[in-house]
């Protein structure tokens, strides 16, 4: 009866541990470096102008510098409410989900852009 008592004692220690790196919606992480999009099937072999990254760059704990769907590097504003990030002041929607410290979903095209190695 003790060994029985201990497998499901065990069984619940390790059932509970969690070796899960994402963030739920009630933790703040600072977001920081530069996070990458690239964007699929796209070939700038005979256009070398045509860009297929697109990127964030985390300036400071509210200042972002964005180039998205263009040529054109945005510098704005952004807010981090829970898990979601909301950059301002641009003529467009641009929030980014918090998976883990390397990975942002965007919400308005669900792409994941990945931290870039710096």
């Amino acid at each position: 009866m003790k060994k029985i008592y201990l497998i499901l004692v065990s069984l619940f220690f390790v059932s509970a541990c969690s070796n899960d790196d994402t963030v739920d919606s009630n933790t703040n992480i600072e977001v920081n470096g530069t996070f990458t999009y690239e964007i699929p099937e796209c070939d700038n072999s005979v256009n070398p102008e045509l860009i297929c990254t697109n990127f964030v760059e985390f300036v400071d704990g509210s200042t972002v510098d964005i180039l998205i769907g263009g040529d054109i590097v945005y510098r704005a504003d952004y807010e981090v409410n829970q898990n979601i990030i909301i950059i301002e002041g641009l003529n467009f929607d641009v929030s980014f989900r918090i998976i883990d410290m390397f990975t942002l979903e965007r919400l308005e095209e669900d792409q994941l852009w990945l931290k870039s190695e710096e």
